[in-house]
């Protein structure tokens, strides 16, 4: 029986050993190649990028500048430097003859530290009081140079997109497609508007930079008497009132087979988020042939995809569900669309919903829509900031979902000129504050996506310009992973106490309006005091009220320990479990493996 638990024991270190030899032989070895096992693929060189790659007209130089010995000790540093250097020994391989990589280690003083410093590339101090340096400079055959002065970590989800997206504007033709905008959204100066731009402080959105980076974008006048000439694509995000004019001018264009995106709701948050718009209801006759409209002055309040928001102050119970706010799942995504199929999520405020008119003679095909645990509100409660446990106790799911956005098409493939229309009941999913976070880092602008906003909103403006390459890499990797089963789980937990809560507070409001009632009570004349038979009244609603607060704090309680332990077995299960069960049954196998060679030895 020693000798058995011993050669177990053996058996386990050598398998330590093996394992670690194997990382090494391997990394060393076998570093160009690898396994992707991540549920996003984020490791695997997108069909996208090797199409791209392989259709380069001229020929593109990548400099990849990397200060390895200097990363040697951080192991993050490291392992991301040598992701980059995988994947454009990756570029190299899709097209040879058109690509070249060269890789440089700038040391301290030396000649390609001096190269990184001209072209642009920044160093980072590290403790040593040397310069780290992590950046790609991009040249190709006719002098053309693109700079990413250093590849922030932040963004290592959205790598291979940044880099097909530096090589390919390099190789891109002059002629980019021209999308005309109309829009009383601040997207040009930001929340400060011009008069923030007069003083040198706009921050325009982060999709209106990226749409002029992408497309020929010209501004129209809200007083635009006609369209531009040679226009791909008409957009529409909360236009200010259309004249009759203009209407026809429009519907005209969009009659012709003229591709159009339609943004408006009957709450937009980005104009005024203390009034509402009329917006909405001002493209009634706009959309009407089309077969469809935006509900007047309704919009979505939907349990089943709310966001969390805090109400300030600290612990569990000022973070609540705010229905106005929704977290769009890709389950509530088309993902038969070619648009929506790799987005993960996209974050919406104070949505409108589309009413899909039964006369229509129309196709209309929703890409957006909301969960069935939800219901229309009137405009009006999104004025300000509502309290979410009022908006929570009105809501009385209709159990029907509600469309968001659809794609219009004609019915008939006879038509003339093909109808390409695309309305949404929503203009905030440009509102940087609802999906990116902006961040600098020396001098240069970090771009980290919260949610899929962008990428949808370039998606779409791509495929109607006939540009889907870039389609499968712009949404990859979106930076937050929350635990959407954790928040399923969650919301029906809170659902079953949600009823014995408000009964609570209902009782503890009542027993206070009396406790009130009694200490107005005034005395008789020549008393100080209330008598015998009040005072005890009131005593026992005290009492009454103390047992209330004692029964609420536990029904929160015991919420928060359903959810808490919840979270903690799931985190267990992924984090220990399954690695565990994987390592038991490879030691498993091998134990019968050696059995049965023992075996054979003493046959």
């Amino acid at each position: 029986m020693f000798s058995k638990l011993k050669s177990y024991r053996l058996l386990f270190v050598m398998g330590i050993i093996m394992l670690v030899s194997w990382n090494i032989i391997a990394d060393r070895l076998l570093g160009p190649y690898q396994i992707d096992l991540t549920e996003d693929r984020l490791y695997t060189l997108a069909k996208g990028s090797d199409r791209l790659l392989r259709d380069l007209e001229g020929e593109v130089t990548i400099e990849f500048f990397f200060s390895k010995k200097l990363a040697a000790p951080y192991a993050d540093l490291l392992s991301y430097g040598k992701r980059i250097e995988n994947m454009l020994r990756t570029f190299k391989a899709c097209n040879p003859d058109k690509v070249t990589v060269i890789f440089r280690d700038p040391d301290p003083f030396s000649e390609a530290e001096d190269k990184a410093v001209a072209h642009g590339i920044q160093g980072i101090p590290m403790q040593s009081s040397e310069n780290l340096y992590m950046g790609i400079r991009i040249t190709n055959d006719v002098d053309g140079e693109k700079i990413l002065p250093f590849l922030s970590s932040d963004r290592e989800k959205f790598l291979e997109y940044d880099l097909i997206k530096a090589v390919t504007s390099l190789d891109a033709v002059d002629d980019k497609p021209q999308v005309a905008l109309l829009t009383t959204l601040p997207m040009q100066f930001g929340a400060g508007g011009p008069q923030m731009a007069m003083q040198g402080r706009s921050q325009p959105y982060v999709i209106y930079t990226q749409m002029r980076e992408a497309f020929r974008l010209v501004d129209l006048n809200k007083d635009f008497k006609t369209l531009p000439e040679d226009l791909d694509i008409l957009m529409l995000v909360q236009p200010p009132q259309l004249t009759s004019e203009q209407e026809a001018l429009i519907h005209d264009y969009i009659q012709k087979g003229g591709k159009t995106l339609i943004f408006a709701d009957p709450h937009a948050e980005a104009v005024n988020p203390r009034a509402t718009t009329p917006t909405a209801a001002s493209l009634k006759t706009l959309l009407l042939p089309y077969g469809l409209q935006i509900q007047d002055k309704k919009i979505i309040g939907d349990l089943g995809l709310a966001q969390k928001v805090s109400m300030g102050g600290y612990g569990p119970d000022n973070i609540k569900d705010y229905l106005f706010w929704l977290n769009v799942t890709d389950a509530h995504l088309d993902k038969q669309d070619i648009v929506t199929s790799s987005i993960d999520n996209i974050a919406l405020a104070s949505s409108g919903a589309l009413e899909l008119l039964p006369e229509r003679t129309t196709d209309i095909t929703p890409l957006i829509w909301s969960s069935e645990n939800a219901m229309l509100y009137d405009s009006s409660k999104a004025v300000g900031m509502p309290d979410p446990d009022s908006l929570l106790r009105e809501l009385s799911p209709s159990d029907e979902s509600y469309v968001i956005a659809a794609r219009i098409s004609n019915k008939s493939e006879d038509s003339e000129s093909a109808l390409q229309l695309f309305v949404m009941a929503d203009s905030d999913l440009f509102d940087d504050r609802f999906w990116v976070q902006v961040q600098n880092l020396m001098g240069q602008q970090i771009i980290v996506p919260s949610a899929g906003n962008g990428s949808f909103i370039i998606g779409l403006l791509d495929h109607m310009t006939g540009n889907d390459a870039l389609l499968s890499l712009r949404a990859r990797g979106i930076s937050q992973r929350p635990f959407s089963k954790v928040d399923e789980i969650r919301r029906k937990a809170e659902a079953r106490y949600q009823q014995q809560e408000q009964l609570l507070e209902a009782k503890m409001q009542e027993t206070e309006a009396r406790i009130q009632q009694l200490e107005a009570i005034k005395p008789k004349a020549g008393s100080l005091v209330m008598n015998d038979a009040q005072q005890q009244e009131l005593a026992q609603f005290k009492t009454e009220l103390l047992e209330i607060r004692k029964e609420l704090r536990t029904v929160k309680r015991n919420l928060r320990r359903e959810i808490e332990t919840l979270k903690f077995w799931l985190m267990g299960i992924n984090i220990f479990l399954i690695p565990f069960l994987l390592a038991g049954i490879g030691l498993i196998v091998l134990m019968r493996r050696r059995g049965q060679s023992n075996r054979r030895g003493r046959a």
